[in-house]
């Protein structure tokens, strides 16, 4: 993931930020989707493609334009209906043909998606048993949303028996928010030669799902180009 012709990963892991990073949805005039290994473009971390985000230019999109995205989530779940609410604004304008500027800013607030389902996987345990059925009383029982309960011994004239495990509610924030802010000065020094600084904070608690759901409480980031 590139913005601006800017990498915009984190530098310890390689994560793309995606929603993470500084940019606002309402700044951004296209993105490009590379198909296929790019390594010989833009490094070894561009082996399976790129995706490739484009800023508007103050000097060709001026004036003060703002989104607001209103909605719900969970309706149905035992904790009712909770709202969602995305906003963003943006502010650019030009002088002179020469020096212009934007300054950018969103929120986002809502309620993350719960992992609440139980059913139990265990591979170890045959589902169609009279003596030994999965679900909640298998006590080699692994849930798909109780992490811990994964490790399970054999003991002797006792069975196999799994850890108690602890439920996602337990360490997870459902409650998620994103602050971004970001601007840019753009300075022609010539008709073909232009001079930019753009500079961005993004901070929030998200929560994504890969292999297994992550976490990111209360992160910063700051985003510079020249």
């Amino acid at each position: 993931q590139i913005n601006d012709g800017r990498l915009s990963s984190l530098v310890a892991t390689g994560l793309p930020l995606g929603a993470l990073s500084t940019t606002v949805k309402e700044d951004i005039e296209r993105i490009e989707v590379i198909l296929g290994p790019s390594s010989a473009l833009y490094g070894p971390i561009a082996f399976n493609g790129m995706l490739s985000m484009k800023t508007k230019n103050p000097f060709l999109y001026q004036g003060l334009s703002a989104q607001v995205k209103l909605g719900v989530n969970h309706v149905g779940d035992a904790g009712g209906a909770k709202p969602v609410g995305d906003f963003a604004i943006r502010y650019a304008k030009a002088f002179n043909n020469r020096l212009a500027f934007k300054v950018n800013a969103s929120y986002l607030s809502g309620t993350d998606w719960y992992g609440n389902n139980y059913t139990d996987i265990d591979p170890n345990t045959p589902p169609n048993t009279p003596e030994a059925n999965r679900g909640p009383n298998n006590p080699g029982k692994n849930a798909l949303n109780i992490y811990g309960d994964e490790v399970a011994r054999t003991i002797d004239k006792i069975g196999r028996v799994s850890r108690t495990g602890y439920e996602e509610k337990d360490v997870a924030q459902y409650g998620v928010y994103s602050l971004k802010l970001n601007g840019a000065i753009h300075y022609r020094l010539t008709d073909n030669l232009e001079v930019i600084y753009a500079g961005g904070i993004s901070q929030g608690t998200a929560q994504y799902t890969g292999s297994s759901r992550f976490i990111i409480n209360d992160f910063r980031l700051t985003q510079h180009r020249l």
